[in-house]
């Protein structure tokens, strides 16, 4: 129990003491009672801790280390657990060491936390790129004792160049002062001895880049290599190059010895490989290293060529002396013959399915995609013997334990190959039973086997298998096994059972222990973990994803530990085993400037600039603030104009009530809507979300003061002119899995009358190698007495890259006509997309749109477009062009955008 449960408890005890025995109650009474409610120590540490951190007594007020140690320590644990409770801290790099020790009437606790520096003071005269690399370092790694920040400190700065390092370091909480003593050698002068004076020019122009600059163990090799690239140019492949630094002075002795001449010869199909003879003669002059030899060149060359996926190549390399000074190698590659697949059949199967043969043994035959990928289906005539052999052992895993190949032909036409293969497949082995041997009972009591006799198939017994793994854990439990035995009754009848082995102990989470300087309550809340949740893998996972989606952290560690044996709770059937869950994590960079610009048919030229800070004072405050702006300047799409320029800014609290996101954000913007200007020079927004499973929960409550106005020569407006300022609250929910991503909103607007606006959208995309295809569906409607009253900018308009594309940008609406003031609005739209094979960065698509605005009393006319597009991926992200032809007013569209998404992302 708790402090405050204990705290409690005693209090109403006193009350009840007090009523029932007033008359009767003592001074000394009175002095016991209040002894108890007061006494910080016997609360505390009513179990007889006496606890100290690194020889210190503990303060559990201090810091969060030491207030989560005091949480652990209220709890009672025995000494066994408390044991496995600090070792687990120690295996997570959390403490650094610790001390136990029973007394009998008490336990001695000592713990000793990693050290670990958020802040970091150097000094001393050293070159300022190396204070920051140093700096950065500290504040990335964590330390088990000081002296390891010493010898930390003192290697790098002798791999850094620094004669004589002595780093003397001393720490002060999180703050670390480091000061180093020593001196920085630069490169003042160069000696170079060379044997071969004709080259002695270059070999000096390339020791000169090195002049002045900080002398580094490191930078010896990076000579040295610069050194031996410029001489293997030369034909000297065998030089002895030796780098040395004394006093300022770096010497170079360079013997180059014999020069060589290379020949390469490439014979077989060199036009079906990405390799020249020029870039093997490049990589042998820029990468080869030890003493040249035909064995040494040889094996280089093989090691190469398996780098670029060639396999079994015959290497010759000789050596011809012309004189003393210079040698002729002559290097020959025989690359195996490769062939493309044309045809890779099989006769006589009845069962088996060919095309699964071909996936499983990995035969790919050519066709049209080998145009652009010249590398498609090539094959050894090996691998292809090696593909039949495989035939039989995936007949196997399905059961065909008779299955023969009774014929194998090849028929070889150039760089083709036919392959026919004649099997006879047999009788199929069957599957007469399943059993389940050993399974908790709760566990086994909900587990539902195949029904029998089934055909016997290895993947589904290993499928199955996974199965009962995953129900195992989704009940909690970790430590077991499940063995499979196959009892072959007959040739072609077999049982197969699965065995539970291992502990069958339901495995929960006793308490979490969160190792961070954000708060510990906010990261057990954004962790969505309970003490007293099942512990199994996909909690870890969850845990992990969820704090990984805050971008809070550069380093996430989730870690379960067993701290107690299996214990059985009053009133329980299965055994229980506790553990505790440690999170460790590592803040990082936390401040983020973003600045973002294009062009696309909607919005035109448009720019943005963003700030982002993370995490204010670790307790999970997120500030935003950004101001974003778009000019039309197209010939073509919206007229010329400023189309969007509003600034944003929003505090976000994540999991400040019952695990809801609470965000406030301010706003102001001006839009240009077709015809008309929308000035809000105020935005108040109140949001409240959740995620829970890959969907998202969303509330928000807005007030604007709005303005529209027309542009000059128009003096129609399709909206009431009280219409001014604007209340509505909105709800939603959204999600997104495995390409599928949608959004249900529902917004009611609160001016002069009501209007109720729900909108469902949603949108698939499924982009593989050689196919693809998207589709975005949306409805909507708005309830309303009079259409007057709902703002322009939230009623529904289609056209332009949001489709249907083949018409202007909003160019699909309804007609105002004071018939219809009294009429509800309604959307419908359905926008699809075939992707043809990617090529490089690029995908061609057609596609058809469907869609219409209208309203309750018209019979609805829907508008279609249809076209070509391209889609592009690109490092800078994905763009769009596409070209729609409005098939209701015979027009062409030019569409372009960046993005993928279309409504919910």
């Amino acid at each position: 129990m708790d402090l405050k449960g204990k705290t409690l408890n005693l209090m109403k005890s006193f009350i009840h003491f007090l009523f029932h025995n007033i008359c009767s109650i003592s001074l000394f009474s009175l002095f016991f009672y209040f002894s108890l409610l007061f006494s910080h120590d016997s609360l505390a540490f009513s179990c007889n801790f006496d606890v100290y951190v690194s020889g210190r007594k503990i303060n559990c007020n201090s810091n969060q280390f030491e207030r989560q140690i005091c949480e652990i320590i209220k709890s009672c644990p025995s000494f066994h657990q408390l044991d496995r409770i600090l070792r687990s801290l120690y295996q997570s790099q959390i403490i650094s060491d610790f001390y136990l020790q029973n007394s009998g009437e008490s336990t001695y606790v000592n713990i000793v936390p990693i050290i670990s520096f958020t802040e970091v003071q150097i000094s001393g005269n050293i070159p300022l790129e190396i204070y920051r690399r140093f700096e950065e370092l500290l504040k990335t790694k964590r330390f088990r004792k000081v002296e390891e920040v010493k010898n930390l400190c003192e290697d790098m700065m002798m791999q850094e160049g620094v004669v004589n390092p002595v780093c003397s370091v001393s720490i002060q909480n999180t703050k670390v002062f480091v000061e180093i003593s020593g001196s920085v050698s630069f490169i003042d002068d160069i000696k170079l001895s060379l044997d071969d004076k004709s080259i002695e020019n270059e070999i000096y122009a390339v020791l000169l880049d090195f002049k002045s600059k900080r002398f580094f163990p490191a930078q010896v090799q990076q000579i040295r290599k610069s050194v031996l690239i410029l001489l293997r140019d030369y034909g000297y492949l065998n030089p002895q190059v030796d780098i040395s630094f004394n006093s300022g002075t770096l010497y170079c002795n360079v013997k180059v010895g014999r020069k060589y001449v290379l020949f390469i010869q490439i014979d077989g199909v060199e036009e079906l490989i990405d390799i020249s003879e020029d870039q093997i003669r490049e990589e042998i002059i820029n990468n080869f290293s030890g003493n040249f030899s035909q064995y040494s060149v040889k094996l280089f060359i093989e090691n190469f060529l398996k780098t670029h996926k060639i396999h079994h190549p015959q290497v010759y390399v000789s050596e011809v002396e012309i004189d003393e000074q210079i040698s002729n190698v002559k290097v020959v590659i025989k690359l195996p013959k490769m062939f493309y697949l044309d045809e890779f059949r099989i006769d006589g199967l009845k069962a088996l399915d060919e095309d699964d043969i071909k996936y499983y043994i990995g035969a790919k035959e050519r066709n049209i995609i080998t145009v652009f990928y010249p590398k498609y289906g090539l094959y050894q005539e090996d691998q292809i013997d090696a593909f039949v052999l495989r035939i039989k052992e995936f007949a196997r895993l399905k059961g065909f334990f008779d299955f023969k190949i009774k014929d194998f032909k090849k028929d070889v036409s150039g760089d083709s190959l036919k392959i026919k293969v004649s099997v006879e497949e047999g009788e199929r082995a069957i599957i007469d039973n399943f059993y389940i041997y050993n399974f908790p009972q709760k566990v086994s009591d909900d587990i539902e086997l195949p029904e029998t006799p089934v055909f016997y198939d290895k993947d589904f017994i290993n499928e199955l298998r996974s199965e009962l793994e995953k129900l195992l854990r989704d009940y909690g439990f970790e430590d077991f096994d499940i063995v499979v035995y196959e009892n072959w009754r007959t040739k072609k009848l077999v049982d197969v059972t699965f065995v539970y082995t291992g502990d069958k102990s339901e495995n929960l989470v006793w308490y979490i222990f969160a190792n961070s300087r954000t708060d510990t309550r906010l990261v057990k809340d954004i962790s969505e973990v309970e003490v007293g949740d099942k512990l199994r893998n996909s909690i870890v996972e969850s845990v992990y994803d969820n704090l990984s989606g805050t971008r809070y952290f550069d380093y996430i560690d989730v870690k379960p530990y067993t701290i107690s044996a299996d214990y059985v709770p009053q009133n329980s059937v299965s055994p229980r085993r506790y553990s505790i869950l440690v999170i460790n994590l590592q803040e990082g960079k936390l401040n983020e400037f973003e600045v973002s610009g294009g062009i696309s048919s909607v919005e035109g030229v448009r720019g943005s600039f963003e700030f982002t800070r993370r995490n204010i004072f670790y307790w999970g405050l997120d500030f935003s603030a950004g101001i974003r702006s778009s000019y039309w300047v197209f010939p073509f799409g919206r007229e010329m104009g400023l189309t969007f320029l509003g600034f944003h800014s929003e505090f976000v609290r994540r999991k400040l009530v019952e695990k809801f996101d609470v965000s406030l954000s301010f706003s102001p913007k001006y839009e240009s809507t077709f015809l008309y200007n929308i000035q809000k020079p105020l935005v108040l927004s109140l949001n409240i979300s959740r995620d829970v499973s890959f969907f998202r929960i969303m509330n928000s409550f807005s007030f604007e003061l709005r303005e529209l106005t027309s542009w000059p020569g128009f003096s129609i407006i399709p909206e009431s002119k009280s219409l001014r300022n604007l209340f509505f609250v909105s709800q939603g929910i959204s999600f997104k899995k495995s390409g599928f991503s949608g959004i249900l909103r529902n917004d009611v607007f609160l001016s002069q009358k009501i209007s109720d606006k729900i909108e469902l959208s949603s949108e698939f995309y499924d982009l593989r190698e050689f196919w693809g295809i998207g589709a975005v569906f949306s409805i909507g409607r708005i309830f309303v007495s009079d259409i007057f009253y709902v703002p322009l900018e939230h009623r529904f308009f289609l056209g332009g890259f949001r489709g249907p594309r083949g018409y202007r940008e909003m160019s699909v609406y309804s007609d105002i006509v004071p018939e219809l003031r009294n009429k509800s609005s309604n959307k419908v739209l359905i926008m699809t997309e075939i992707f043809s094979p990617k090529l490089y960065f690029l995908r061609s698509y057609v596609f058809f749109d469907v869609g219409s605005v209208f309203y309750d009393s018209q019979n609805p006319f829907f508008y279609k477009g249809v076209g070509p597009g391209v889609f592009m991926d690109t490092p800078f992200g994905s763009f769009r062009f596409e070209l729609g032809y409005g098939i209701d007013r015979k027009i062409f569209m030019i569409h372009f955008s960046f993005g993928l998404n279309r409504f919910t992302l």
